[in-house]
């Protein structure tokens, strides 16, 4: 729906932002705003802004930000018009709006249908509370206050209630309700029958759903839900809670209880902060929504077995969310209905001194009333298990020192116990380390007036946010952190940091200081005393300790080591004017002690600072004479062994200590230096092909002239022989081999030669034989302990996998100076693993959710998710089913096609990588992608028939074919042939659907029409789009290793999860007419991505689709009926039959030349075969040379029509053809035209001469013609054909003139 600009601000300055907000989320005044937990993510602390000034919310935690009408659309889960129209109509404010879009219209249909039928039912429960309800529901102790409080209803038996109700209503919306269900036979029955009833309402006070009670005593389940529907999600609701939120807000705490009627009977004696839950679990959804009411909860169950149980497994899941756990243990027999109407009027007062710790509760009844040591033991472990779902550290120990007095047991001998249970539980994630506030601080930050205040307060954080420039800080911030501080202002003030430190580490807030430090901030530290600046403190700090601890010689000199770092940071003035001062403060003998440790660190600090000088002096290689030894040989094992083992040793420069030429001994005992070079051997790039077996190393020169180190990629052949190498060394500049002769170079490379690390390279990335997932940057597999990991490559693009590296040129040091416009490994870094932040990661269901909502058109969405998950397992099944498919999205230029292949694409590779024009690209450029990318989709754009090359057409066939691409010499002298593979998926994009080679690409690929459409109205369109897109730019590798992780499932269950789909689509569609071939084709495509989404619906529900699979199946039928339909259309056999339908009715095709249509009892095929016919079967022979040649002549200047000989295939492999006929007698009348009278006409009655008339007289004539004939089964080819060839007739004589 579209509501314009001016509504919309309407909206804003109408609707109360905090009004809103409060109604999900519990609000704190703080400042001049409002704080409440988030309910976008999970936290403990409230880090949700709401301002009244700004009328915005904003979450310091997760980020998500925005108006009021954004957070009702999120909070919602419905459209941002939707949420503005609903807002609109709460408020009563006026607003137009425009035209919705069909999904929008129909969706809002859907769930204001569903509101009224279930108020309608409500209503007609509350009602129908018949003699035998109203004496169970007395009998239970409500009252009228009760009653109509809770809406208490009943319903009636049979489908008494649908009777009534499908008089107003519709029976299908009664049915999607959940309020009817339908037999097998097809009756329909009321779902509550013989029930009371209590409704759940939203936070609006709507119903959305009821529980029922069994009267009858018969039924299977005592309570009964209503079933999933567009309102109502068991495990989500909570019964009561509209009635309990004002008491919830109020006492800051929950009462759950099990039932309805305890929930009742509370409110009704004086405790009204009471809900139970709609399901048996309690998930992280269920206690987000209470602990965005509430810090504190105290549970109230049943004294039995179910009701410790329900304890026992939901106190962890509250504690996780920060809640404050506490229980009751009811006297015995008694559940929480039969206490409260025990205790009317004093509930409340009664129930207070009950509470307890969870601690307590559960010692009380897993380790006291134990009757055994191994059922205490067992106990015991429950408990501490229990407290280890605690976040913080300071609980933990709390709740320890409880559980140890209570057992009697030390907190020494628990401790242990504890920190084997924290090792199996994971924590939640601890808020990102960083600054909050920057933004808001920028707003009002006044540069001549006011400082940066960093706190690590979030009270104080909260208080002043929007009203002082004060920015809040967690941790150590990263150096992008300190960049956005720094545009803001480089001077800060910080009160009262912590100065925790000892000989290992400092506090976080010493660390950030220090950071900001370096940075060049100048830094504030408000302290008790006074304000000094940050060397300062840090000194004082240390001093402090020094003085105090007396702390031994080694530790001490840790402490200077620190010290003396940060003092070579502070300005010179700085450290002249107070070295004397922190020389004292630190107890040295002296200013002169302090300097002298000082200096190093200034000298350190001066050379980073150094500009490199231009060139390097050739004086810059160490002092050697020639007859002794450098130390730096001495001192070195691998420079002797060097030297021991070869004769020689390498000469170091003095500015980088890096080798720069070879010594040798010399005859005279003393070391000559040879070449004015020294190779590091660095990689042995291991290929049985010599052409591809290569030697990296690493060149060092002493020049002036060469500056930087250079690395070379040589053949291994290269190094046979002092020849070839010095003949390599000649193209790479000035290195020369002086002084040096074949001996020396012998010696050099039997010592290189034992140097080398072995490695193959990757020349295709994606999946490997070797069962991994190669990105150009790191791998995904299992380790030595078979546990999922991700690594990296090093800085030489090496990586290990099961005793082998693996090298990786695009991420290689080696080619670092190297790259340009010419580039040779642009491609493969495109295919690179993105390291994403855990806060700034979505899950698999979010990104499914954001892809089937912004490709929503044509549910193109919903292809798109499941290809891009096929995509990454081709190589798996290829090989086992023969052949894979694709995905083409056809569509105008600008329709958004090129989007949805990119977000496809986008969990592979980053969305900067190029997509290929399959009218540009080369053919030998096009089969390299192919062969270069195993399990990864490549986008292909620009698909035209007529343009597109022979053989790139023929690869893009074998992606889903035979999967050989181009042929070519393995050398150029040599007569080997190979031929490269196809490894890649494909994504195609076109303006027409492939129709070449009769549509041999159409039936095996998925066919998406992707129409023009245009959503610059939309703003939620919009942003969805803007979101996901984001999200690509960020990366999306993360998901990709989830999607990795199924492999084992794909290799195990798909092949049987297809063969089910295809047999489920084969029953759907029986009856379809259609060439079977197509169709067949077709169903086994479609089946790929039907068996992909059975398996992650099956076997991977943690990547949730936000679809079923029945959903899926219904659109994969329809998907295979209109691509048969398209196929048709484009089918140049059905083009060829209906051009003969043309020229029978244009009377160039005859009935009886050539073709004719009988009715035998049996055909005689070539070769003497016999097809018996059924009983009025109709055939159809046809002369197919004649009709081929009248099909020729009708077809000229046309697209190019089809040969004989592929006719004849095409017809083969048609299921009406039946066979051939060696001698087909065809008989036929011809028209014959002759004179009435011609000249020389002799009347026999006289033998006189008549005058000639030469008025035409058409007469037809019997003719025939023996000769071979195509049979085919007429009434199927006309089922499937639409033709009809039997309108045209034999003639009788006509004696018409002409």
């Amino acid at each position: 729906m579209r509501i314009s600009d001016t509504d919309i601000n309407k909206i804003l300055d109408s609707v109360p932002i905090v009004d809103v907000v409060s109604k999900s989320v519990t609000l704190r005044r703080s400042g001049v705003n409002y704080f409440g937990c988030c309910p976008f993510h999970d936290e403990k602390t409230a880090s949700m802004c709401v301002s009244p000034s700004k009328r915005m919310f904003k979450c310091f935690g997760c980020g998500e930000h925005g108006n009021v009408i954004w957070f009702v659309s999120k909070i919602e889960g419905i459209s941002y018009g939707e949420a503005a129209k609903k807002l609109a109509a709460e408020y009563n404010i006026d607003i137009k709006v425009e035209e919705q879009t069909p999904e929008e219209v129909l969706r809002e249909h859907e769930r204001e249908e569903l509101f009224i039928v279930f108020k309608a039912a409500n209503e007609w429960f509350e009602k129908h509370v018949d003699d035998r309800a109203d004496k169970y529901i007395a009998s239970r102790g409500l009252n009228d206050w009760s009653r109509r409080e809770f809406h208490v209803g009943a319903a009636g038996t049979y489908r008494q209630m649908f009777d009534e109700l499908s008089r107003l209503y519709n029976p299908d919306t009664l049915l999607k309700a959940g309020l009817v269900n339908k037999r097998e036979n097809g009756e329909i029955l009321d779902y509550f029958r013989s029930r009371v009833v209590f409704p759940f309402l939203d936070r609006y006070g709507r119903v959305i759903g009821f529980t029922g009670r069994d009267l009858s005593g018969s039924a299977k389940a005592k309570y009964l839900n209503t079933p999933e529907t567009m309102l109502f999600k068991k495990g989500t609701e909570f019964f009561g809670l509209y009635q309990a939120r004002q008491e919830i807000v109020k006492f800051n705490k929950i009462f759950l209880v099990e039932g309805q009627f305890d929930v009742i009977s509370f409110a009704q004696n004086g405790v009204r902060n009471v809900i139970c839950k709609s399901g048996s679990a309690l998930d992280k959804v269920q206690v987000k929504k209470l602990r965005s009411l509430a810090e504190n909860i105290t549970l109230v169950y049943d004294d039995d077995k179910a009701g410790i149980h329900a304890a026992i497994s939901q106190i962890p899941v509250l504690l996780e969310m920060g809640l404050n756990v506490r229980c009751v243990m009811l006297p015995e027999g008694q559940d929480p209905d039969d206490f409260a109407r025990a205790h009317t009027g004093q509930l409340r007062e009664t129930i207070r001194p009950m509470e307890m710790s969870f601690v307590n509760y559960l010692f009380e009844k897993l380790y006291r009333l134990a009757g055994d040591e191994p059922g205490r033991e067992a106990g015991l472990k429950t408990i501490i298990d229990t407290i280890a779902h605690l976040p913080e550290e300071t609980l933990r120990s709390d709740y320890m020192r409880s559980l140890s007095r209570l057992t009697e047991m030390a907190t020494d001998q628990l401790m242990p116990k504890l920190r084997h249970s924290l090792s199996s539980v994971k924590q939640t994630d601890q808020p990102v380390s960083g600054f909050c506030g920057i933004e808001e601080a920028t707003e009002i930050y006044d540069k001549e007036r006011d400082k940066i205040r960093l706190t690590t307060s979030w009270r104080e954080f909260e208080e002043n946010v929007g009203s002082r420039p004060v920015v809040y800080y967690r941790g150590c911030p990263e150096e992008s952190d300190l960049q956005k501080l720094r545009q803001l202002d480089n001077s800060v003030v910080v009160n009262d940091p912590d100065c925790v430190f000892n000989d290992k580490t400092e506090s976080d807030d010493i660390k950030t200081l220090k950071a900001l430090f370096r940075a060049n901030f100048n830094i504030d530290i408000e302290t008790e005393e006074s304000i000094v600046g940050f060397i300062q403190w840090y000194v004082d700090i240390y001093g402090e300790y020094i003085r105090e601890e007396e702390p031994t010689t080694n530790v001490m000199d840790i402490f200077l080591d620190r010290l003396a770092e940060m003092m070579a940071e502070a300005t010179e003035v700085t450290r002249t004017r107070s070295m004397k001062d922190w020389a004292k403060r630190l107890s040295l003998p002296s200013e002169k002690a302090l300097k002298d440790i000082v200096k190093p660190y200034i000298t350190r600090k001066r050379s980073k600072n150094k500009v490199e000088a231009e060139r390097e002096n050739l004086d810059d290689v160490a002092d050697v004479d020639g007859n002794t030894l450098p130390e730096y040989v001495e001192e070195s094992e691998e420079y002797k062994r060097m030297l021991s083992r070869y004769g020689f040793y390498p000469l170091l420069s003095k500015s980088k200590g890096e080798p720069v030429c070879y010594m040798f001994k010399n005859d005279s005992g003393g070391y000559g230096r040879v070449c004015d070079f020294f190779m590091t051997p660095l990689l042995h790039v291991y290929d049985k092909d010599p052409e591809l077996n290569k030697r990296i190393v690493k060149i060092t020169s002493m020049s002036p002239e060469i500056r930087k180190a250079k690395y070379v990629e040589w053949k291994s052949a290269i190094f046979a022989n002092m020849a070839t190498f010095r003949a390599a060394l000649v193209n790479e500049g000035a290195y020369n081999f002086e002084n040096g002769n074949i001996k020396h170079y012998d010696k050099i490379w039997t010592w290189m030669s034992h140097q080398f690390k072995t490695c193959f390279q990757l020349r295709t990335f994606g999946q490997q034989k070797e069962d991994f997932f190669a990105w150009s940057n790191a791998i995904f597999h299992r380790n030595d302990k078979g546990e999922f990991e991700i690594k990296k490559v090093d800085n030489l693009g090496l990586v290990e996998h099961g005793g082998d590296l693996f090298y990786s040129p695009a991420y290689s040091e080696i080619y670092a100076y190297d790259r340009s416009d010419s580039d040779i490994f642009e491609q493969d870094r495109h295919l690179r693993f993105i390291d994403v932040p855990s806060n700034r990661q979505i899950f698999f269901a979010k990104w499914a959710d954001l892809m089937n909502r912004v490709y929503r058109i044509e549910d193109n969405g919903k292809w798109a998710i499941i290809y891009s998950i096929l995509c990454g397992f081709r190589s798996d099944l290829y090989p086992v089913i023969g052949n894979f498919t694709a995905i083409f999205f056809i569509g105008q230029t600008s329709s958004g096609k090129s989007q949805i292949a990119q977000s496809i694409r986008a969990l592979y590779e980053v969305p900067s990588a190029p997509s290929s024009n399959l009218n540009q690209i080369s053919d030998a450029a096009f089969f390299s992608i192919l062969e270069r990318f195993r399990d990864v989709p490549c986008i292909f754009e620009e698909y035209n028939d007529e343009e597109i090359s022979d053989q790139k057409f023929q690869g893009l066939k074998a992606v889903t074919y035979d999967g050989d691409g181009k042929q070519k010499r393995r050398s150029a002298s040599g007569n080997d042939i190979e031929t490269s593979k196809v490894n890649a998926s494909i994504i195609l994009l076109g303006q027409e659907a492939p129709q070449r080679d009769d549509n041999a690409l159409s039936n095996r690929v998925v066919l998406c029409e992707v129409p023009a459409h245009n959503f610059s109205g939309d703003q939620e369109a919009q942003r969805i789009f803007k979101e996901l897109k984001s999200y690509e730019k960020e990366g999306l590798s993360y998901l990709l290793v989830e999607v990795q992780k199924l492999r084992p499932l794909f290799r195990s269950h798909f092949i049987a999860y297809m063969e089910q789909s295809r047999k489920e689509l084969q029953d759907a569609l029986a009856g379809m007419s259609g060439r079977s071939g197509d169709q067949s084709r077709i169903i086994g495509t479609v089946s790929m991505f039907l068996a992909t989404c059975r398996l992650l619906i099956n076997d991977a529900p943690h990547l949730q689709l936000p679809f079923s699979y029945d959903e899926f199946f219904k659109l994969a039928v329809k998907k295979v009926r209109h691509q048969c339909d398209m196929l048709a259309k484009s089918d140049k056999l059905a083009t060829f039959f209906g051009t003969l339908d043309f020229l029978i009715d244009k009377g160039t095709l005859k009935i009886g030349r050539d073709y004719t249509i009988d009715q035998p009892d049996k055909v005689t095929l070539k070769g003497g075969a016999v097809v018996q016919l059924t009983e009025g079967q109709k055939v159809m022979y046809m002369n197919l040379t004649n009709a081929h040649k009248h099909y020729l002549t009708a077809m000229k200047g046309d697209e190019r029509p089809l040969t004989l000989t592929t006719l004849v295939v095409n017809l083969k492999s048609h299921p009406a053809y039946i066979g051939d006929v060696s001698n087909k007698k065809f008989i036929w009348q011809e028209e014959v035209r002759t004179m009435r009278t011609p000249p020389g006409t002799v009347n026999p009655a006289n033998m006189m001469e008549v005058d000639p008339d030469n008025t035409m007289v058409i007469k037809m004539e019997k003719k025939s013609k023996q000769t071979s004939a195509v049979v085919l089964d007429y009434d199927m080819l006309q089922q499937m054909m639409g033709i009809d060839f039997e309108h045209a007739t034999l003639e009788d004589e006509d004696t018409r003139p002409f």
